[in-house]
């Protein structure tokens, strides 16, 4: 708490000065609700993942960061041999060692440093749009040396109309992103490779990107 508490209250400041790239007349939700995917496999953003194993194997890379990982199902099924890191908090991060004690696990706290480490590949698939301050997600991100970043998110285009305006019908989401938003929101702080719509789901979407040079 003594790392976490100040940034806490400084996020709420900043939320509600910011927009974060969305339509002025757009309404967040205020408080935070946490969705327990403890029990989810593959059935939302195989996707996302999916993508990010073409980057990887085409690449060679060996060592995969997954920022919000969730059950860790479709991590470890895409990336069972290589060297992986799963984030995530409390009650998933002690699930996450009991059900897969071979892999590498990390308590997910944005506000303290990130451990100083190269990453080949990072995955933050479908957390941005659960944060109450997506910024210390996109700046702890960025302390980080990686190749490539797959994030996604949902398109609010896509979505039913009810929540065109906020708060989002899905009451675990503070904020939804249109295509045009999220690109523009994100490339503030990273360099846009590719940015798509899900093929299967058609309402996600996912950049692919890297470091300013």
């Amino acid at each position: 708490m003594i790392c976490v508490l100040p940034f806490l209250l400084f996020s709420g400041f900043l939320w509600e000065n910011k927009n974060y790239c969305i339509k002025k007349n757009y309404t967040s939700r205020a408080h935070y609700t946490h969705y327990d995917d403890r029990e989810c496999k593959d059935e939302y953003q195989d996707e996302v993942y999916a993508t990010a194993a073409e980057i990887v194997y085409e690449n060679g890379f060996k060592n995969i960061f997954d920022v919000g990982c969730g059950s860790g199902y479709k991590l470890v099924k895409y990336f069972d041999g290589l060297d992986t890191l799963g984030c995530e908090i409390q009650p998933t991060f002690d699930f996450l060692l009991h059900a897969y004690p071979h892999k590498k696990w990390m308590l997910s706290d944005f506000s303290c440093p990130y451990p100083a480490r190269e990453r080949d590949l990072i995955i933050c698939s479908d957390v941005i749009e659960h944060l109450i301050d997506p910024d210390l997600l996109l700046n702890w991100i960025d302390q980080i040396d990686f190749k490539y970043l797959v994030i996604s998110t949902p398109d609010r285009d896509k979505l039913p109309l009810a929540g065109q305006s906020g708060p989002p019908i899905n009451p675990a989401h503070i904020r939804e992103w249109s295509f045009a938003e999220f690109e523009e929101y994100l490339s503030r702080y990273f360099h846009i490779v590719r940015h798509f719509h899900h093929e299967r789901s058609g309402d996600g979407q996912i950049i692919i990107a890297t470091k300013r040079s």
